[in-house]
């Protein structure tokens, strides 16, 4: 449900926007340099990025955003500097790298030294895609360190014709990217470790499910007592002092945090 979601709010960042491809289009990118000093927003970005090498003028504009305070705008300034291929950001970027509080500013930021091929930034790209905590970030500086020294264009995701969905791919990646991976590899950091990991796998939820009521999306004559109960299997639990917490999303439908005092076998 969460995937789709978001997926149609890519598609509608893709209709509703106005794109501008080179001279003739709708606007020219004097415009979108003009409507982004005016009032910056993500959309306008994605538009210039989607102009290619035309929209390197906008460079110095955008690299004024890369600290701006809303969260999009500077990820968006990040990203659309590879696309426009403005090397004169490289610096800036590569300070990016050593952002801590955003995963998707630097998870842009190593996608536009990548297709920037800038060389300088190989050491901390190196470094990301060893060490940091987020895997999908790893990856994709891993691609930067491929496409750079090999002289490859940084590999896109989706056809250069869905444009809009490609530049809006860290907001799916957060949901689908991996998240099984990410799971494996906190298993082997617990094994590693000699301890015993909190939280509790697939056979164990399912010991500690619990009856839950739930509600129809339509208008419906009067239930009957337990017309609507369901046996709910948890989606994520873990250990506490006195047995379990667990609990379960069903994204705008609801869900609960419950604790439970059940045995969950180990």
């Amino acid at each position: 449900m969460r995937r789709s979601f978001v997926g149609l709010i890519t598609l509608s960042f893709f209709i509703i926007g106005t794109l501008c491809f080179g001279d003739g289009g709708a606007c020219d990118i004097a415009n979108l340099i003009e409507r982004l000093n005016n009032e910056p927003d993500i959309l306008v970005i994605r538009d210039i990025a989607a102009l290619k090498e035309n929209g390197k003028s906008a460079g110095p504009s955008l690299v004024r955003f890369l600290w701006h305070d809303d969260w999009d705008v500077r990820v968006g300034a990040a990203k659309a500097m590879g696309y426009i291929g403005y090397t004169e950001a490289i610096p800036e970027l590569i300070k990016l790298l050593g952002t801590d509080h955003d995963w998707r500013l630097v998870y842009a930021s190593v996608q536009s030294l990548g297709r920037l091929h800038a060389a300088e930034a190989v050491p901390a790209l190196t470094d990301i895609s060893t060490s940091y905590w987020y895997l999908p970030v790893r990856e994709a500086a891993q691609k930067a360190v491929l496409a750079i020294t090999q002289g490859n264009q940084y590999p896109s995701r989706y056809h250069q014709s869905n444009f809009a969905f490609e530049f809006f791919d860290h907001e799916e990646v957060a949901i689908t990217e991996n998240r099984q991976a990410a799971r494996d590899e906190y298993e082997k950091k617990v094994q590693s470790a000699g301890g015993e990991k909190d939280s509790l796998d697939n056979a164990q939820l399912k010991k500690l499910a619990y009856k839950v009521d739930m509600r129809p999306f339509i208008a419906a004559p009067e239930p009957k007592k337990g017309d609507f109960t369901k046996i709910q299997v948890p989606d994520a639990g873990g250990r506490a002092k006195d047995g379990y917490f667990v609990g379960s999303s069903r994204g705008e439908w609801g869900g609960e945090l419950v604790s439970s005092t059940l045995k969950a076998n180990r």
